[in-house]
């Protein structure tokens, strides 16, 4: 379950590489391209720390849909692209994990192609 789990001293930290083929799209807010997500989970309890780790996930999840979305080719007949219904769900998840954890919001500022 805790792929993402990363251990530095006895403190943890949610750790996700971002995949190859998104690195240009995915930039930093100083504009760099991202390779990684890392935040601090700012505990050392193991249970806490599997509790606060399902909002990140989620969260670059949907910064991966949104990538893949934003790359993808143009719809042959013109129509405008529709958000998938993966990225809503996830999208609509986090925001009740974040409302139910008790645990602060996941901030990333992320700028997609």
């Amino acid at each position: 379950m805790c792929s993402y789990l990363d251990q530095a001293d006895s403190t943890y930290y949610f750790r996700r590489a971002v995949p190859q083929d998104f690195i240009r799209c995915l930039k930093t807010e100083t504009g760099k391209s991202r390779t990684e997500w890392k935040w601090n989970l700012r505990t050392k309890d193991r249970e806490t720390t599997e509790r606060l780790l399902r909002p990140h996930e989620v969260e670059t999840d949907v910064l991966i849909d949104n990538a893949r979305e934003a790359i993808a080719p143009a719809p042959v007949d013109g129509a405008e692209r529709v958000e998938s219904a993966s990225a809503t769900n996830k999208r609509e998840r986090l925001e009740q994990l974040q409302l139910g954890s008790g645990c602060r919001a996941p901030s990333v500022s992320e700028t997609v192609c």
